[in-house]
């Protein structure tokens, strides 16, 4: 069952990475490529793996909250 988390996991670092490369090609700066460009584990300023984590947490409450309210 890990599929459909990991998808949304990876999903969410594709929006992530696409918004902030929108925005920075609109505007000519992405707002939190300043602070991902500190670390490490940044990519090309726009996302952190070191948030993975945080986004797999958020991703299987996500999928808890879908299957209650389609109470699958």
């Amino acid at each position: 069952m890990a599929g459909p988390r990991t998808g949304l996991t990876g999903l969410i670092y594709c929006v992530e990475y696409s918004s902030g490369w929108l925005i920075r090609k609109a505007t000519g700066h992405c707002p939190w490529e300043e602070d991902y460009f500190k670390s490490p584990w940044g990519v090309q300023g726009l996302v952190r793996f070191d948030f993975v984590p945080a986004w797999f947490c958020a991703s299987l409450a996500y999928e808890f909250v879908f299957r209650v309210l389609t109470a699958q």
